[in-house]
């Protein structure tokens, strides 16, 4: 399972981005040869918890998610069952989400935030020299 993780540069507190994960989505519509349909989102806490990190409070909760991806063709409709987590976060400076998805983790978190602009999520990746990889494996 691979996870990204996401800088949040449009909602500025974890109560909204939480409302805005959770709340009802509308399933895509044909003449899309990928509809993403049947939505179910649940918080994994009903109060946002709380943690220190390396001395840093962080403020978080748990979105489990799970849809149907149909991929429509001339013949037949073939479903596909996709579920996972957001775990959307508040570091003290901005609203943060590490999701289990990789290729369709932006498509689906603009999806679920209602995001139609640009640049309101970056990527927040580590980028590692040579030399680390190096040193991890000798």
């Amino acid at each position: 399972m691979s996870t990204t993780r996401w800088k949040d540069t449009k909602t500025p507190d974890l109560d909204t981005a939480i409302d805005l994960l959770t709340r009802e989505v509308a399933n895509d519509t044909p003449p899309a040869n990928l509809i993403w349909k049947n939505w179910s989102l649940t918080k994994a806490f009903q109060e946002n918890q709380n943690i220190v990190l390396n001395g840093q409070d962080i403020t978080f909760n748990v979105i489990k998610y799970s849809f149907d991806q149909a991929t429509l063709t001339d013949a037949e409709e073939r479903i596909v069952k996709k579920d996972g987590f957001i775990i959307a976060y508040f570091n003290g400076i901005s609203v943060n989400y590490i999701i289990n998805q990789n290729s369709i983790a932006l498509k689906l978190l603009r999806k679920l935030l209602s995001y139609t602009g640009r640049n309101e999520l970056e990527k927040n990746s580590y980028t590692f020299s040579n030399n680390f990889f190096v040193w991890l494996i000798n």
